[in-house]
């Protein structure tokens, strides 16, 4: 495998992530005791299976993107992304460092826009223009590095 130029894995806060486990369990917590007094605590599994579920996705939440020595952007959303995607140079027409002010974690898609954003970290990112005419926003605080690595390789 090559030698990145640059790479960046970000995942969601870790004091906002333990601050939502803390709020959940203590929701559980509350129901399971109310559940208990009423002797119906066998419908609380469920729920708790699924509040369970979606904490370990969001726990394991991670994303990475590199970029290569030629100048190919590789990314990869765990544990959405099963396979690594890659735009290559001759792929891009352009790309500018963006402010954006989408709110929360995750991917977005905007179908109007023929736009997909990836967002864990930042209130910037690199808005990546293809010749298809897609865009792909990377939400990530090292917006201006990213780019540097990028502009001689690609010759934009």
């Amino acid at each position: 495998m090559e030698t990145p130029r640059f790479e960046e894995t970000s995942g969601i806060n870790r004091i906002v992530l333990l601050v939502m486990t803390l709020l959940v369990a203590a929701v559980f917590y509350a129901q399971w005791h109310e559940a208990i007094g009423r002797g119906r605590f066998a419908g609380m599994a469920v729920p708790l299976a699924i509040a369970a579920a979606v904490l370990s996705v969001v726990w394991l939440a991670r994303f990475t993107v590199r970029i290569t020595g030629d100048g190919r952007i590789e990314y990869r959303f765990f544990p959405f992304h099963f396979k690594t995607y890659r735009i290559m140079p001759q792929d891009v027409a352009e790309m500018h460092v963006r402010k954006y002010t989408m709110m929360g974690w995750g991917i977005r898609y905007y179908f109007f826009e023929k736009m997909t954003a990836y967002m864990l970290s930042g209130g910037k990112g690199l808005e990546v223009k293809l010749k298809s005419g897609r865009k792909i926003l990377f939400g990530t605080p090292r917006a201006p590095e990213m780019l540097q690595h990028l502009q001689p390789a690609n010759g934009l």
